[in-house]
């Protein structure tokens, strides 16, 4: 049931920040739990409050459950909850979950130190439900897009390879009169990673049509619109786990490249200085945003990038309570 092993690190395998013996205690099973979080803190001052003052790992509200493996959405959760799965009874589940040592000086047993801990899994399977959104929280002015509105993510370190998916919706107005309807979709793998990050910055293209109004009545145009997508990321309320490789969350006092599960292989991206979670291959789809604008401004986005701030992507929290539990 129990299993160890030990990789080693060299500064010589053309991988940086990875000169450490690694030495791992493993669960040989299927670990698998239902589980709410009313606040989720960790590394709160320390060493990384010259990037940005709070907590490396910020989050209210955090739900570990399981995923709806059916069509669509499940008709059991919230508009907006996606992927969810059932209340109460959906299991996360972590296989071969395990606690890794990065050790300084492995072959000097009167020089080791320990560098960094790892808590991992070969593979994470399940839904993060994040937050609240709420239009009468204090500082709330224009809900849904306003990031007061929404509770979640406050601040998050690590590394995140995500599979954007979902649409693009609005109005353009402009010399034609009236409203032309813009109808687009995006579908992008974008990966991200840092401390302490509060809305980190995704290039998607979103294509489609624009429906222009002219005398004769409305003429679709293919349009592609390149944008910077930069959201707070209170706005992100799910994240789906589908059998996501090495998902884990570790701390160390120094940049560390952790080893991937398998032998052989290394994490996606160093985990730097503090608390760090790393959720590659995660999910977050059926994404919904509006985007009105002018239409000198959207002809000008098709020779250029559109700077897309703080939108409302069209997630909500999904339920798992249960009896007179107060938090769900």
């Amino acid at each position: 049931m129990f299993v160890s092993d030990y990789r080693r690190g060299s500064e010589g395998d053309g991988i940086s920040d990875n000169d450490f013996g690694f030495y791992r205690l493993m669960l040989n099973a299927n670990l698998e739990f239902n589980l709410n979080i009313d606040k989720l803190q960790l590394g709160c001052g320390g060493v990384n409050e010259g990037i940005r003052s709070g907590c490396d790992i910020d989050i209210d509200y955090l739900r570990l459950m399981g995923s709806f493996d059916g069509p669509g959405s499940n008709p059991l959760q919230p508009q907006g909850a996606g992927q969810a799965g059932n209340p109460v009874e959906s299991l996360f589940s972590l296989l071969r979950p395990y606690v890794e040592f990065a050790v300084t000086n492995p072959e000097q047993p009167a020089f080791r130190e320990i560098a960094g801990i790892k808590i991992g899994s070969q593979q994470g399977d399940g839904f993060l439900s994040i937050g609240r959104y709420d239009p009468n929280l204090p500082g709330c002015s224009d809900p849904p897009n306003d990031p007061a509105c929404h509770m979640g993510i406050n601040q998050f370190s690590g590394y995140m390879d995500v599979a954007l998916s979902g649409e693009v919706g609005g109005c353009v107005t402009g010399i034609f009169g009236g409203c032309n309807d813009l109808d687009l979709s995006f579908s992008e793998q974008q990966a991200v990673s840092g401390t302490r990050m509060q809305a980190p910055v995704f290039a998607v293209p979103a294509s489609g049509t624009l429906c222009l109004n002219i005398l004769f009545g409305c003429t679709n145009i293919p349009v592609t619109i390149f944008s910077l997508f930069q959201d707070d990321l209170r706005f992100i309320h799910g994240i789906r786990l589908n059998e996501t490789q090495d998902f884990f969350m570790s701390f160390q006092r120094e940049r560390i490249t952790y080893p991937a599960f398998e032998e052989g292989e290394w994490g996606a991206a160093p985990a730097n200085t503090g608390w760090w979670m790393n959720l590659p291959g995660i999910e977050l789809s059926g994404l919904e945003v509006e985007y009105n604008t002018t239409l000198f401004s959207a002809v000008s986005s098709l020779f250029g990038t559109t700077q897309l701030v703080n939108y409302d992507v069209g997630q909500r929290p999904a339920n798992n309570c249960w009896g007179a539990a107060q938090f769900c």
